[in-house]
């Protein structure tokens, strides 16, 4: 994840350009990422390339999950876990169940994504493809922490952590520190939440990587709005918006939303902040075992006092 890629030089062929598309595919400028991988997919076709097709229609997918359009992440998805299937390439495969997955899990039915999850992680295991099984047994410690099965949620995260130092899979590393920190602050356990999330910024920041980064700032603003400290939260999330905007991650974009709602609400402003409630909502709807926070700050702004 360089902070300034090299832009290549010359025609690049369709297999070069996915390449490339792939790479950049969790960050950047979404809109304009995603018209060169729909060119690519087309190149692909006119080709008769099928698995070019499957593996342009993944990326897409992550993309199109990232700005929020469920519909067509879940179409590319499933034709590219489709052809991945029909050309025996199992690595293809095991990346879009993971993209299906977390799908899934956008729509709440956890039974759907813990099967696919593990079915990801099996084949991953079998294949030996260690970045892939990190990235599964995190997405397996998400789904415990929104069932609040803390416990198993940590032994997830704290196994990913393990495997992913031991493959110096460093960007696995992070995004199990970053689960641990999240289901830390569930918990109530805010110092180390913050231990885990401040060294997940500093590693974001000097990777460059700004879709991670704003979803470990808003966590960090959250820690502060349990604390009480209304101002290092409102920062928090002011910087987290930022970042999601910037990136085109309409998920993100509602997340920092919501928790500029929660400092608002210390700051006693329940007419923005329940504004600001309503704004995330109308972005993306959330799930009941995701509401958690929202609960939280709408009793407030309701003067029950909830914490």
């Amino acid at each position: 994840m360089p902070v300034d890629p090299v832009e290549p030089s010359g025609d690049l062929s369709p297999d070069e350009r996915w390449l490339l598309e792939y790479a950049r595919s969790d960050g950047g400028d979404l809109p304009a990422a995603i018209g060169l991988v729909k060119g690519t997919l087309q190149d692909f076709r006119r080709l008769g390339d099928r698995w070019g097709a499957a593996a342009a229609l993944t990326v897409l997918g992550w993309e199109s999950l990232r700005l929020g359009q469920l519909e067509a992440a879940r179409r590319e998805g499933e034709e590219g876990l489709a052809i991945f299937r029909e050309v025996g390439d199992r690595w293809g495969e095991s990346r879009v169940l993971q993209l299906l997955g977390v799908l899934a899990e956008v729509d709440g039915d956890y039974d759907r994504t813990g099967r696919l999850h593990r079915a990801g992680l099996a084949s991953a295991e079998e294949l030996e493809l260690w970045p892939v099984v990190v990235e599964e047994i995190s997405q397996l410690g998400r789904i415990a922490t929104l069932a609040r099965d803390h416990g198993r949620a940590d032994a997830h995260y704290e196994r990913a952590l393990r495997v992913a130092r031991e493959r110096s899979f460093h960007h696995g590393a992070v995004h199990a520190r970053v689960g641990l920190g999240a289901s830390a602050r569930r918990q109530g356990r805010l110092d180390a939440a913050e231990e885990h999330l401040r060294a997940a910024e500093e590693a974001h920041r000097a990777d460059g990587y700004r879709s991670g980064l704003a979803y470990v700032l808003a966590e960090l603003g959250f820690v502060a709005e349990l604390r009480g400290d209304a101002a290092q939260a409102r920062a928090r999330h002011e910087e987290s918006l930022a970042l999601a905007r910037d990136t085109g991650d309409r998920r993100a974009v509602a997340l920092a939303t919501e928790g500029l709602a929660g400092a608002a609400s210390l700051k006693g402003n329940a007419g923005e902040a329940a504004r600001l409630l309503d704004e995330a909502s109308a972005i993306r709807p959330l799930p009941p075992a995701e509401r958690a926070d929202v609960e939280r700050i709408a009793a407030r702004i309701a003067g029950r006092g909830v914490r």
